[in-house]
């Protein structure tokens, strides 16, 4: 009953309340006259009325009636209040009484509004109905509301006259309130470097309509912010709740993370200190959650993988994303008669007649005559090998292997979603694939395919200019990986040399590079009659016939099973084409011919067979431009095709006759720039812009370099388009460039970003074709050597009159390379003065007199012939040589690229050589911490290298402006060091976090400040990060605070400061030490949090193993003193009872300590067949040994000799393990002992051992076990 009389007194409560909102609005602003809400008079009425005050409105009542009335609810209510006739002062009158009761104060405040409510209802009725009130009846109609008002509280009576009811409220009130004692309250400062938020909520009804706000003061009282929000139908606590919410985010947004709360709900303030269990922590997690989710949908619309965490760019993101949308949106296409169709419908049912007819066309009625050409290649092995039923972890790992990343089928579901629910859906999917391989035909639900389509020029007006690109559902693709993951073991002896793609070790540069080299000698003739043609297959894959397919697998050899799974998975593909978003079509394929007899005679056979079709535009033939032409219209009447002139694109390269020019490589500098315009650049930082940079705007060229040869000056263009596109620009030009291109080309490490220089990517490639062209056997290898060299040693070809630009390119890098070309000696068949085989360069670089010698020309009966080299070398290089193991074997001599530990050719080895000589800088390697986000690493080597928008470094360039340090309250100039590290915000910033860290500063510059956080000892290793995030985070901060105080004119307070400095650093670091910084509140929290961080160790019982009875043990150990460094080896034979059988310490000179290994492992192995011993037991504590031993790891070239030395030991039954460094003490102090020796040294008794040995030896037999200690990673 109660509820229902509060809401029936709500709307009198609020009418009331807007009146004197309007009063009161009305009170403090002009005399302009203005009707009064709900008062549209006429013209006449108002010319009757005049225009009185609002002040003094018309009275419906003379003024002493209304005297009368203002008396008698004094009267009533025992108030003696003065009455004016000016309504403010007669408000203040009436509410300076309110200092009683609370429902006391309210009715107070209350009756004053209803009383002039009804004065201006009165003075309403009187000017539009013309009737004017009576005293007495104006009073109860005040007495009505007054009654209303009091039946919403719980007191009953039997009074009909409302007044008096009020009245026995109002006494009842009175006589109710207690004695109260009065204490003295006072809003107190907070303390620094809190702030306080003091907040509230109020709902008229609880529930009803509500409102919350809070203020925010600094530990001064100075206010900093404050709030007032509306809110919908609550109750009091769940407003109160909200206020605080909201004065918590906007703490937050001033960067103060130091915050009291106070707030008069001491329920709610009890609920905020059990954070824990805080309901809306789970809303918080939920919401955290999805925009994580909806930052991966992003991500994946997108297609960015450059991106780096900690720059996330995340509107770069919806720009691609749009950008992209709009790019592949269809407006209008023309059809088969060349008519433009704009509908959307129409333009669908044209894609589907294109794309039907180029994929459903009926098999051909042809012969196979071409087809007995090729011969039966395939074994019953490898035949075996392909009809394999496959295994669960065969499919798991084919599934795992797939780009989780790429574009979903129809179905929707990607890589990522299978891996990631494989737990759930891996049974499912493996009894798929199992019932394929069965003979079970695929389903229309996996089959299905939509064909996505990507324009092939700027503006696309038929079909025929898009790539389709088909979108299979997973399932399908995973079936096909299977099979082609089989299939490419056979490929290299199936595919011919001339077909360099798809197979693992050729190149598609190679046919370019081989068409190149061709058409340089073009037209040398001397009748200039060289003909090039060029032959481009339309839809080369689309239109390729199956049943063409299934008989030159035939040819081949493979069996019919083979064949019918190919059928299965090829054959029944229904395919969607996707217009606009939407999927339309669905049609099989069954992919047919298109034939024609333009052609010669044998290309026309070629079409027939196999259902390809030649693209008569993209085709032509090229000659020599001083042929007749008499020659060229022959030659077109033959082929059919028209003259191309140079230069022709092929496979992304320019072909081309003659000189070099820009000209033919602006193709290059035009796709870089057009990639960037269509980048949103502005939504990216720095750190965005140089990780795009480095990762895809720096790829572009990548092609090209490898194959051709631009000159400098496109070079020169691609990275001037790059650093524009870096530095940015701005109305009316470019911005200007802060540091050179070259040097942000440098290491990291050297003040630079990582970018590579194109001109190092060209000597980088070259260096990979100078390998290929010395070890390779590809068809363009083989032809540079007979063109070349023929029989001469590439290292003594010269550069002719008649050598292309790559030969000259090749003979440019041919002494560096060839420095780190080794030969590793198996027949000795490499050349013995030009090749390098000794691993200090070949001999014809030390040596004047050479001979066409071999290797093996110098090797006698299984060992180095001494007199014959004494002949041809001086005696310091034969004492070089005879160290080196003779060739004695009869495999191949095999090539070694020293700068890798495989042995194998890569780019990014080669850039150790053409690194720069400027020597590195700790500074700037610290400022590439992997916390540190990209964007403030490049700012601090912007700072480090002075190269910031400062007063002083604009005066450099000639720039003048206002040199005044914005930070600072005095009147300082700007420079780099007084910004960070000696105005008055620097100074406070660096002792505020350097104090509490315990860092001193000995000098006033930045760079002081930097290197005493970065050179402080530090004993852990997160203490250590923390040392180098927080200086750049606090430099970076001193950036972005001097920024807003000169653009936006803020002067931030230096707490706030501090507290974002705080919020970053714990933000930072929170990923990396999950669930550690949660509500941590200060620097000293911070601090202590990684102060007091100690590593954990895990420690275990270790001991020796006796071997079994019979058998006898093997522990070997080789140690490097440097690595690399001189190094020894040592080892120890033990029967079963523990017992010394024999002992032997090796020194082995400058090597790795895995080499040192191996050679202890080969020296004690070949020890033990020596002296009769078997069954050996051999236990060495490298890891990385044992699994080179058992084949799981590639054996690096450095060790690949003695690996296979140890592998061909005879008569000698032995097994390898391995066990722990303090298992394996007694043969590590003889591998030391090994290493400062100066000869072998062997031990046949215990007594002979060195001392620490002889005591390892005793504790391992007495069984004493050690303590293996090892930190914990965290």
């Amino acid at each position: 009953m109660g509820s229902n009389r509060e809401e029936a007194a709500a709307p009198l409560l609020m009418s009331a309340a807007k009146f004197a909102a309007f009063l009161s609005q009305r009170a403090h602003s002009s005399s302009t006259q203005q009707p009064l809400p709900g008062v549209q008079p006429s013209t006449a009425t108002m010319a009757s009325h005049g225009s009185s005050s609002w002040r003094q409105p018309l009275q419906p009542l003379h003024r002493s009636n209304r005297r009368q009335v203002w008396e008698k609810i004094e009267q009533t209510l025992g108030l003696h209040i003065a009455l004016s006739d000016d309504i403010m002062l007669q408000l203040q009158n009436w509410w300076s009484h309110c200092s009683r009761g609370t429902l006391q104060t309210q009715l107070t405040q209350i009756i004053p509004l209803f009383t002039y409510w009804e004065l201006w209802k009165a003075r309403n009725t009187a000017i539009y109905e013309g009737g004017v009130l009576a005293a007495s009846q104006f009073y109860h109609r005040v007495i009505e509301l007054l009654h209303g008002i009091s039946l919403a509280h719980p007191f009953t009576s039997d009074c009909s006259n409302g007044m008096e009811l009020h009245r026995m409220v109002w006494l009842h009130i009175s006589k109710r309130s207690k004695p109260t004692r009065c204490l003295p309250m006072a809003w107190s400062l907070p303390t620094e470097p809190f702030v306080k938020l003091n907040v509230d909520g109020a709902s008229l009804g609880n529930p009803g309509s509500s409102g919350g706000g809070g203020i925010v003061r600094s530990s001064s009282g100075q206010v900093i912010a404050a709030f007032s929000s509306h809110y919908e139908y609550q109750t009091n606590m769940k407003v109160a709740a909200k206020a605080l919410f909201e004065g918590l985010k906007l703490c937050l947004a001033l960067g103060c993370i130091h915050v009291e709360v106070e707030m008069d709900s001491l329920v709610l303030l009890n609920i905020v200190k059990g954070l824990h269990s805080w309901p809306w922590r789970i809303d918080a997690k939920f919401e955290l959650g999805k925009a994580r989710v909806w930052k991966q949908f992003w991500k994946q619309k997108a297609r960015v993988r450059w991106l780096q965490e900690g720059d996330r760019n995340t509107r770069f993101f919806h720009s691609v994303v749009k950008n992209r949308r709009v790019r592949s949106i269809i407006h209008r296409i023309r059809n088969g008669q060349g008519e433009w169709v704009e509908s959307d419908d129409g333009i669908g049912v044209e894609a589907i007649r294109y794309f039907e007819g180029l994929f459903t066309d009926q098999r051909p009625a042809s012969s196979s005559e071409l087809l007995q050409h090729i011969p039966t290649i395939l074994t019953d092995e490898e035949n075996d090998l392909l009809e394999q039923f496959p295994s669960a972890v065969e499919i798991r790992n084919a599934v795992f292997a797939m780009d989780g990343e790429s574009a979903p089928g129809p179905d929707g579901y990607t890589g990522k979603f299978f891996t990631v629910a494989w737990s759930v859906v891996g049974a499912d999917v493996v009894s798929a694939v199992c019932s394929f391989f069965c003979g079970a035909e695929l389903p229309r639900a996996i089959t299905a395919t939509s064909i996505a389509l990507i324009p092939k020029v700027g503006h696309p007006q038929d079909f025929s200019q898009f790539r389709p690109i088909s979108l299979c559902n997973f399932v399908n693709k995973l079936i096909s990986r299977i099979l082609a993951d089989r299939l490419a073991r056979i490929l290299p002896r199936i595919i011919s040399p001339q077909q360099s793609g798809f197979v693992r070790g050729r190149l598609i540069s190679d046919n370019f590079l081989l068409a190149q080299e061709l058409l340089s000698n073009i037209g040398r003739t001397s009748r200039n009659a060289d003909v090039a043609l060029k032959l481009d297959m339309s839809k080369a894959y689309d239109r390729v016939s199956w049943f063409f397919l299934t008989m030159v697998l035939r040819r081949f050899g493979f069996r019919e099973q083979w064949i019918d799974r190919i059928w299965r998975l090829v054959s029944n593909v229904w395919f969607s084409v996707l217009i606009n978003g939407a999927s339309v079509g669905f049609f099989k394929s069954t992919r047919g011919l298109r034939q024609g007899d333009r052609y010669p005679q044998i290309i026309g056979k070629y079409e027939a067979v196999s259902g390809q079709e030649i693209n008569v535009q993209k085709s032509g033939f090229m000659v020599h431009a001083k042929l007749p032409s008499q020659c060229v219209a022959r030659i077109r009447r033959v082929t059919g095709f028209g003259l191309k002139s140079f230069p022709v694109r092929y496979l992304g390269c320019p072909l081309f006759v003659g000189r070099r020019k820009c000209l033919y490589f602006m193709e290059l500098v035009q796709s870089v720039i057009s990639k960037v315009s269509s980048w949103r650049s502005r939504f990216l930082s720095n750190g965005g812009r140089i990780v795009l940079i480095k990762h895809v705007l720096s790829a572009i060229p990548t092609h090209l370099l490898a194959a051709s040869c631009p000159p400098k000056g496109v070079l020169a263009l691609v990275e001037r388009a790059m650093a524009n596109f870096l530095w940015g620009e701005r109305e009316g030009g470019l911005r200007h460039h802060w540091i050179k291109w070259a040097d942000l080309c440098a290491d990291s490490s050297q003040g630079g970003v990582g970018v590579r220089s194109l001109l190092d990517v060209h000597t980088a490639f070259s260096f990979k074709l100078w390998w290929r062209f010395r070890t390779g056997e590809c068809l363009w290898a083989t032809f540079m050597r007979a063109k070349y060299c023929r029989q001469s040693h590439p290292c003594m070809v010269a550069a002719g009159q008649g050598s292309s630009y790559m030969w000259r390119r090749l003979l440019q890098i041919r002494e560096v390379a060839e420095q780190n070309l080794w030969w590793e000696m198996r027949s000795g068949q490499c050349n013995f003065w030009f090749d390098n085989w000794m691993g200090s360069g070949p001999l014809c670089q030390r040596l004047q007199s050479v001979s066409d010698h071999l290797v093996r020309d110098f090797v006698l009966n299984g060992r180095w012939n001494q007199q014959l080299l004494r002949l041809w070398v001086p005696d310091d290089i034969v004492s070089e040589i005879i160290t080196k193991v003779a060739p004695v074997g009869s495999a191949d001599d095999r090539a070694v690229w020293a700068l890798t530990e495989s042995g194998d050719f890569s780019i990014a080895s080669t850039y150790v050589l053409l690194g720069s000589q400027t020597p590195s800088s700790f500074m700037f390697d610290r400022v590439w911490h992997p916390v540190i986000p990209i964007k403030i690493s490049f700012f601090m080597v912007r700072l480090l290298r002075d190269r910031l928008p400062l007063a002083s470094s604009l005066g450099r360039l000639q720039v003048y402006g206002p040199s005044k340090c914005f930070c600072c309250l005095a009147s300082q100039s700007e420079s780099l060091d007084h910004v960070f590290a000696e105005g008055e915000l620097a100074l406070f910033l660096w002792t505020f976090f350097g104090n509490s860290a315990g860092v001193s500063y000995r000098g006033m510059g930045v760079r002081s400040r930097l290197a005493a956080w970065w050179c402080q000892p530090v004993r852990y290793s997160r203490l250590e990060s923390l040392h180098s995030v927080l200086p750049c985070i606090i430099c970076w901060h001193i950036w972005l605070a001097r920024n807003l105080a000169i653009f936006e004119g803020q002067l931030l307070r230096r707490q706030t400061i501090c507290d974002r400095i705080l919020a970053d650093v714990v933000g930072l670091f929170s990923k990396k030490f999950a669930g550690e910084f949660f509500g941590v509140g200060s620097w000293s929290t911070v601090l202590s949090i990684f102060s007091g961080w100690r590593p954990r160790y895990s420690h275990r019982v270790v001991c020796w193993e006796f071997p079994v009875q019979g058998a006898f043990k093997l522990n070997t150990d080789g140690c490097s003193l440097g690595n690399p460094g001189v190094g020894g080896g040592g080892g120890v034979l033990r029967d079963s009872s523990g017992a010394l059988l024999f002992g032997f310490s090796v020194p082995f000179g400058e090597l790795t300590c895995l080499q040192a290994e191996i050679k202890a492992l080969v020296f004690g192995v070949q020890q033990c067949r020596l002296r009769g011993f078997s069954r050996i037991r051999v236990e060495v504590d490298s890891l990385v040994l044992v699994n080179l031993l058992v084949r799981q790891f590639r054996c690096p070239w450095s060790v690949r000799s003695d690996l296979e030395s140890l592998r061909a030991v005879q008569g000698l039954e032995w097994t390898v393990g391995h066990c722990y460094r303090e298992m394996n003490q007694v043969a590590d102090a003889l591998a030391k002992v090994g290493a400062h020796s100066e000869g072998i040294i062997l031990y046949t008794t215990q007594s002979e051992l060195p001392r620490v040995a002889r005591g390892a030896l005793g504790l391992d037999r007495s069984q004493i076990p050690a303590i293996r200690t090892r930190a914990i990673s965290h």
